[in-house]
């Protein structure tokens, strides 16, 4: 049960960080405009 915790725990913050580097990414392709959706 313990195991089960701790995964799911590790899981939920690699969403979460995911989540922010996508925001980041999205964040600086605005701020860059075409340059931006280009490199993607």
């Amino acid at each position: 049960m313990l195991i089960h915790y701790k995964s799911s725990l590790h899981i939920e913050n690699a969403a979460q960080a995911n989540f922010q580097f996508a925001s980041l990414v999205l964040a600086l392709s605005h701020g860059r405009g075409d340059w931006g959706a280009g490199c993607l």
